[in-house]
Formats: structure tokens, C-alpha cells, sequence
């Protein structure tokens, strides 16, 4: 379960910058888990090709990162461990195709910046909601090229790239 202080502390630092109830906050940044429970932007992460492969092993990645916080632990207390060779370039052709929410505020479809934000060994992509159809499959192939594990929490679906897994390319948790 979401701490409340967590989620508290956590809109203290967006200074109540919710624009016309819409939920989306450019260029503040939460935690991927508070920006989850949140719901202020479509949320998709994107992890190591040796990271998790499965929904299960995501959510405990995630619920580590959320313990870690809780914890009062911050990537400020040690720099956190850049991303390695897979989730780099996966990162540098996001920013060559689709420009920062600074860059350009009003085409951008990134609801927060920069794209390094990690969760584990991967990072957490803020997408605005208006750009989330058009994103989501175009994410979803660039981590197919990349060899990257792409997580959907919307929809819990872990989409692995192939020759990751011999079973199937993605994962759905089961209710």
C-alpha cells in the first residue's frame, strides 16, 4: 500500500501545480510509484534486457522502489548508477524523435524530464495523456529494437523483446 505521507510529500514538491484538474504536472518530478497511484500521466517503464522479464518480477522491483523511498532514501543520497548500454540508446532515439517538455513544451508528449528517472536498473517514461495512443505502440517498438523489457501498468502487460523470452513476446498478470 501507497504511504500517505509519501503521496503528501510528494505534491508538496509539485506546489499544488495541477493545471485545470487535468492531473499533469511538466517538469516536477515524482516518484514513478506516487506518479502511478496518482494517475497524472500515462506511465510505461522501461528496463534492462537482464532485468525483469516478467509482470511479477516488475512489480517487485517496484514495490523495492517504493520501500526505498518510504525509507527516506533518495538519488540524492548516492548518484544513482547510469543507465546501462540498452537503456541508453533506448533513451538517446526517444530524445532524437520526440523533443523535451522544455525544448518544446506544446508538442512534447513527455510529462516530465529528463528521461532518466530511475526505478531499479530501468527508468520511468511520463507521458502527457493526449500523446498516450500514439506513444505507447511507438515505445513499445523502440524497446523491441533496443532489447528492452517495456512495462505497462495501465494495462499490467510486460512486453519482452523477442529472443528474451522462448515463450511469448509479453506478459499479462493474471486476476
Amino acid at each position: 500500500m501507497l504511504d500517505p505521507w509519501l503521496i503528501q510529500a510528494s505534491l508538496k514538491v509539485c506546489h499544488g501545480l495541477l493545471p485545470g484538474g487535468r492531473g499533469q504536472v511538466r517538469g516536477t518530478w515524482l516518484s514513478p510509484v506516487v506518479r502511478h497511484h496518482l494517475v497524472v500521466s500515462f506511465d510505461l517503464y522501461a528496463f534492462p534486457p537482464d532485468g525483469p522479464q516478467s509482470v511479477d518480477e516488475i512489480h517487485g522491483v517496484m514495490e523495492a522502489e517504493e520501500e526505498r523511498l518510504a525509507a527516506g532514501e533518495s538519488d540524492s543520497d548516492d548518484l544513482p548508477a547510469p543507465p546501462g548500454p540498452e537503456i541508453e540508446r533506448f533513451l538517446a532515439e526517444l530524445e532524437a524523435r520526440w523533443p523535451s517538455s522544455e525544448a518544446d513544451p506544446d508538442t512534447s508528449p513527455w510529462a516530465s524530464w529528463p528521461l532518466w528517472q530511475r526505478v531499479g536498473r530501468g527508468t520511468a517514461l511520463n507521458i502527457v495523456w493526449s500523446q498516450a495512443d500514439s506513444m505507447r505502440p511507438a515505445v513499445i517498438a523502440l524497446g523491441q529494437q533496443c532489447n528492452v523489457v517495456i512495462y505497462d501498468p495501465q494495462s499490467d502487460e510486460a512486453f519482452v523483446p523477442a529472443g528474451e523470452s522462448s515463450k511469448r513476446s509479453w506478459f499479462k498478470r493474471r486476476s
